[in-house]
Formats: structure tokens, C-alpha cells, sequence
């Protein structure tokens, strides 16, 4: 999975983390071109385990505002997304952050959603 395309560009403040003490992720989004992109408040995170990418389940009850929050072409924008709705903590390791984004200028479908991935690390203080 990219962490860039179609203009988009995902980028963290830091790749690596101390648990417990951090407990929320900072995303640099990028948008390169001059299309204006649409993404929601709604993000994956999953764990590489053996080489294969497992997703983390949210707690029972986590839910996300259903909006479309615009990225303007040559805009960026910084996200904060919670380490804490998950159902387990998560252990040390590697992870990646997914967000999925629509070209505002297409009808919303399968299709034409752009999902990007940027790695982080859980490591001991």
C-alpha cells in the first residue's frame, strides 16, 4: 500500500512512538495537485505480524462523524488520530495508518476512492 497518489501525500510528524505514554498519531496530509479531494474523519490502523498486515478492531461503541472534509489542490493539512479506540492496546511493533480519500470532482463509489497507508513504529521508551 503507497503512502502517496494521485497528489496525495501521507507523511507523520514522527515514525516512531513510546508506549504508553503516546497515545495519538500526528498525519502530514498533502494534497500536490490540482484536484480537490475529499476524506472523512474515518481511519484503519493495522499491524505488520510475520510480514502479513492484521487491521485492529475499535472498541464496541467507536464511532467516526460521517463528513466529507475537503483538501483543496496545493493544500495541506494536519490530522490527529487516537491511539486509544482500539479494543486492545497496541503492542510494540510496526503499523500503518489508512485513509481513504474520493477525488471531489467523481461520484463517490469503490472505485474511485484512493486508500493510503504511512508506516509507524511502537517501540520502548
Amino acid at each position: 500500500m503507497n503512502r502517496e497518489s494521485n497528489g496525495i501525500v501521507l507523511e507523520v510528524e514522527k515514525h516512531q512512538f513510546h508506549t504508553p505514554e503516546e497515545n495519538e498519531i500526528n498525519i502530514i496530509i498533502q494534497n500536490t495537485s490540482n484536484q480537490e479531494f475529499t476524506y472523512g474523519t474515518y481511519f484503519k490502523i493495522k499491524q505488520n505480524i510475520d510480514s502479513i498486515w492484521y487491521e485492529f478492531p475499535f472498541k464496541n461503541g467507536v464511532g467516526f462523524n460521517d463528513i466529507g472534509l475537503t483538501l483543496k489542490p496545493y493544500e495541506s493539512k494536519k490530522e490527529s488520530y487516537s491511539l486509544d479506540l482500539f479494543e486492545e492496546a497496541l503492542s510494540l511493533g510496526k503499523y500503518r495508518v489508512l485513509i481513504s480519500f474520493i477525488d471531489s470532482s467523481k461520484p463517490y463509489s469503490e472505485e474511485n476512492k484512493i486508500t493510503l497507508a504511512v508506516p509507524f513504529e511502537l517501540t520502548k521508551k
